[in-house]
């Protein structure tokens, strides 16, 4: 059992081509092809906690030069902000599990999402 990443993935008739990140091409064949799915990769905690803390740092630091309003609005503004951010980029994979153990993975950008949606689906439609 090894996982691999790949670059590209091409569909053919009798299976797909994968050119892997050490410049090697390698066709597996449909019945190779145990599971292909789609990933989300979440945010992890970290940086949200990051955030809370700068926050916090920022309201303890404007204590001795700003009046209260502003200081209440900064912490929230960079809440909102960062929210804005981490929904925006989020990124997928692309799986293709095989029958003897081994996985391929790629990462996708949410620009490339239903590109590679479409490449699943013509995959699973074979399978």
């Amino acid at each position: 059992m090894s996982t691999n990443k790949f670059k590209k993935i091409s569909v053919s008739e009798n299976g797909i081509l994968l050119s892997l990140k050490s410049k090697e091409l390698k066709e597996i064949s449909f019945s190779e092809i145990d599971k292909v799915y789609i990933t989300v990769n979440n945010k992890k905690t970290n940086y949200v906690f990051l955030l809370a803390t700068i926050s916090i740092g920022i309201v303890f630091l404007s204590l001795f030069y700003l009046p209260l309003g502003i200081i209440l609005l900064i912490p929230l503004s960079m809440v909102v902000i960062g929210i804005i951010i981490s929904n925006n980029y989020q990124s997928y994979g692309l799986n293709i599990a095989l029958k003897d153990g081994d996985i391929f993975k790629k990462r996708i950008s949410q620009n490339l999402k239903y590109e590679t949606i479409d490449v699943v689906n013509n995959i699973k439609e074979k399978i």
